[in-house]
This record gives structure tokens, sequence and C-alpha cells, in this order.
């Protein structure tokens, strides 16, 4: 199991960083959030989803795509 003691919130954005992850929270927030922005999710998804630099903070995916975390 990951684990950062020293930095908790790190475990959560490695976690949302993961390419099956963004995908899958993606794919929910698309079939059961009315307000999720899809424009902006399908250029996170094209643009940066599966490259080596893609990182996402909980704090970007709301503001990014309006989801219901």
């Amino acid at each position: 199991m990951l684990k950062n003691d020293k930095y908790p919130a790190n475990v959560i954005i490695h976690w949302l960083s993961n390419k099956d992850t963004a995908l899958y929270v993606g794919l929910w927030e698309e079939l059961n959030n009315e307000n999720f922005n899809l424009t902006e999710y399908r250029e996170i998804k094209i643009n940066e989803i599966g490259t080596s630099s893609y990182t996402m903070s909980p704090k970007q995916w709301i503001q990014r795509t309006n989801i219901l975390l």
C-alpha cells in the first residue's frame, strides 16, 4: 500500500494521476454528474492523461471539470 506520512495528500494526487483512475472517474462523472465539464475533461483526456508528466490534484480536478468528489 502506498503511504506517505510526511505528505499524505500526495497519496491522493498519485492515485488521481493514474491513467486508469482518471479515465474511470471521468466516465463516472460523465454518466452521473449533469454539471460535469465534459469539454474540459476531453481536453485533459486527449492532451494530458497518459503522458509521463501528467499529475492531477483533487483541487485541480474540481476546478477544471466540476466533479462531485
